[in-house]
């Protein structure tokens, strides 16, 4: 992957392999409810595995974007994001700067937009910090990007290393 300072940076793809999607949960449209919405049940999936390679959210966003125009210029999708044509689930874990060992992750799922990839990216980042600068240790846990209402400030220098996989992103050739 070409980054802004013209040198390549390798992105690991773990797998590759297609899926159907089952349909989604719908939890706005109903006061304490959860709906269904099988509009995009039978919809293949293209779902792109990475290894935990990225270091910060500009190098994930800059991956995504490499990966949304060759799938568009493929016509493999239309790769609208706000539709959910593509969508990325995101894994972040801190480790301790020159440590080999990753920590817990907590995955991010079914983010739509470049610019909330970034904001959950940097948002996790903080909340974890947090944490473990208070000598606390990070649960894993499934979180969801509603959750992330207000743009993040800008990560202050820490003692923590971020690690973070685009694990998965799925690409879907539906188009409305």
């Amino acid at each position: 992957m070409p980054l802004e300072n013209g040198s390549l940076y390798p992105i690991r793809i773990t797998r590759a392999h297609l899926e159907e999607d089952a349909g989604k949960s719908v939890h706005d449209e109903f006061a304490h409810e959860t709906g269904i919405d099988l509009n995009r049940a039978g919809t293949p999936l293209l779902e792109i595995v990475t290894e935990p390679d990225f270091r910060s959210a500009e190098q994930a966003v800059a991956y995504l974007k490499a990966l949304h125009s060759l799938v568009t210029y493929l016509g493999i999708s239309d790769g609208n994001m706000a539709e959910g044509s593509m969508r990325c689930d995101i894994n972040i874990s801190l480790r301790k700067q020159g440590s080999g060992e990753l920590g817990t992750r907590t995955e991010i799922k079914n983010v739509n937009s470049f610019r909330f990839v970034e904001r959950a990216i940097h948002s996790e980042y903080e909340r974890q910090a947090e944490i473990l600068e208070r000598g606390g240790a990070i649960t894993q846990e499934t979180r969801l990007t509603m959750l992330i209402t207000t743009p993040p400030a800008r990560c202050a220098p820490r003692r923590w290393r971020m690690t973070i996989a685009t694990s998965p992103s799925r690409i879907s050739s539906h188009r409305h």
